[in-house]
């Protein structure tokens, strides 16, 4: 499993209007898969999912913080942190996602994963 990762994914506005889940969802099942090499990925409970809505130059932007957990085929737990944004532009849901693993997290890494997600523009 990787130390840190980021991805950007481009959805379908959910139909129940979950925008928070949804970019859960894409950070946690990059590209939409739920099991990657024979691992198991869960999303976290909605209460440890940290949400902040800003407007940043014009653009409404959710700001996420949540845990997250896979568990490997032999059965090891990997717990990640990790950070988000979403923001709809033309009937779209556009995520970016930075994560680490929580036993390689510290102060500076959260930083770093903070400044990136938080770079996030739509154009």
């Amino acid at each position: 499993t990787q130390a840190a990762c980021v991805s950007v994914e481009e959805l379908d506005i959910p139909a129940n209007g979950d925008l928070a889940t949804a970019a859960v969802a894409a950070a946690v099942y990059p590209g939409g898969n739920q099991l990657v090499e024979d691992a198991t990925l869960t999303l976290p409970a909605k209460r440890l999912i940290k949400t902040v809505s800003e407007t940043v130059d014009g653009q409404d932007i959710m700001y996420l913080e949540f845990p997250s957990e896979t568990i490997t085929r032999s059965g090891y737990n990997i717990r990640r942190k990790n950070f988000a944004a979403a923001a709809v532009k033309r009937d779209k849901l556009y995520t970016i996602a930075a994560s680490a693993r929580s036993d390689q997290f510290n102060e500076d890494k959260k930083q770093l994963l903070q400044h990136i997600v938080r770079s996030f523009r739509l154009r």
